[in-house]
């Protein structure tokens, strides 16, 4: 090229040493949409030519310019959209050569993506028609909502079958994880699984849930198309992490705060581990009881755990959890329970016998409610008359006042021996 270059100087060089008459210049000449001006350009322009050597490396630049001019052509007669420019724009595709796949130097975007971007109906008609379709690197998300919103049927539904496929599933985790409700919401309405899994088998909801963003927007949009392992798998997730914003629309979902995944282990299970006391506590809170009752382990051993991890809170609720349930359950009994059913309470082992705190102690409860047949398998289980109200001797002086009943005479007389063994 350089020796090219070097030919056409020297050439011009010696033409300039001896230099020809001028001729006379008429304005015609300088007057751009004159015939005279037009044949002075094209004579130029053939000068220049012949000066360059021979070869497809610089009559290519030639082309190249033609086919950019023909290339703006094309979305110029795009974005006009009339009935004569889809004429127009077959006639430069037949006779130009120009590839209706190119890439507009400045737009950066090819002619079927900047007709339905910009929704030219007729000219996305016409080039779809010519062969056109979506590139593999297009933006198939912004494309489908243009083509929703100008009424593209034809290209929407083209774009929903894109939505299948492994592309589709990676932007759709992506949007998930930042937080893009918009573009998750057109994923989804185009189609895409919901309840798809990545390498490591998190799927798209768990993904949106460990997002930064704190807004709730894509996890709602999830929540109704999620199966019950992704919402089960996503509970654990907040578990682990202690999303506690994230549980109310997880158990407004529907999602079983009791539920155990392979490995046994619930919810709560999770949390203690990873001292997530706050969660813990919303999760009793909201779900109740039945949620440390379906741990692996039982109460007792929970409220260990929280307390070797400094869960001071959790564990005084752990604690006191059983107690209130056993005596809820204990005061059910009392007005139409039977003996069997006292001795299962027993032997679940919650139920304190001889309690050191506000709740009174049994054997009270029994004789005030009239209940001798309890008292009794109260006092074979080594409950204690002299930690009752008054000691013993008021408790014996209630227990002989009581209606007779079956079991009275004998609560009496097991209270006189054990008043006795007591002044021993």
């Amino acid at each position: 090229m350089e020796s090219a270059i070097q030919s056409v100087h020297e050439q011009v060089s010696r033409s300039l040493e001896a230099p020809a008459p001028v001729p006379e210049l008429s304005r015609d000449v300088f007057d751009l949409k004159s015939e005279l001006c037009e044949q002075h350009l094209r004579q130029v322009f053939e000068l220049v030519r012949s000066l360059l050597p021979e070869g497809p490396a610089y009559f290519g630049m030639f082309g190249a310019e033609s086919q950019h001019s023909s290339l703006l052509e094309l979305f110029r007669s795009i974005d006009l959209d009339t009935t004569e420019h889809q004429a127009h724009i077959r006639q430069l595709v037949a006779q130009t050569g120009i590839s209706i796949h190119r890439v507009h130097p400045v737009l950066g975007v090819r002619p079927i993506e900047h007709a339905i971007l910009h929704g030219r109906r007729r000219s996305v008609r016409t080039l779809m028609a010519l062969g056109a379709s979506i590139a593999s690197d297009a933006d198939h998300v912004q494309l489908y909502h243009a083509a929703l919103q100008y009424g593209l049927d034809e290209v929407a539904s083209e774009l929903s079958a894109w939505a299948r496929s492994p592309a589709a599933r990676l932007e759709l985790f992506a949007s998930a994880h930042s937080g893009d409700t918009r573009r998750c919401g057109l994923l989804l309405h185009m189609k895409a699984n919901a309840n798809w899994r990545d390498e490591t088998g998190m799927s798209v909801l768990e993904w949106a849930m460990t997002s930064d963003n704190r807004e709730c927007g894509v996890e709602e949009m999830l929540l109704p198309l999620a199966d019950d392992a992704a919402k089960q798998s996503a509970l654990q997730i907040c578990a682990l992490h202690g999303l506690t914003t994230r549980l109310y629309i997880l158990l407004d979902a529907k999602c079983d705060p009791s539920s155990r995944d392979d490995d046994g282990w619930t919810p709560l299970d999770w949390a203690i581990l990873h001292g997530q006391e706050m969660f813990a506590l919303e999760l009793l809170r909201l779900a109740g009881p039945a949620v440390a009752h379906a741990c692996h382990r039982s109460t007792k051993a929970l409220a260990r755990a929280a307390r070797n991890r400094h869960l001071w809170q959790l564990a005084e609720l752990l604690e006191f959890e059983p107690l209130a349930t056993a005596q809820a359950a204990f005061r059910k009994i009392l007005e139409d329970g039977t003996e069997e059913g006292l001795l299962e309470l027993l032997l679940q082992g919650n139920f304190p016998l001889n309690p050191q705190s506000d709740f009174g102690h049994p054997l009270d409860a029994c004789v005030e409610g009239g209940r001798p047949d309890l008292a009794l398998q109260l006092l074979r289980w080594q409950a204690q008359p002299s930690l009752a109200s008054g000691g013993s001797l008021s408790l014996l002086a209630r227990a002989r006042a009581m209606p007779q009943r079956s079991g009275h005479i004998e609560l009496v007389n097991m209270l006189l021996i054990l008043r006795e063994r007591e002044s021993l």
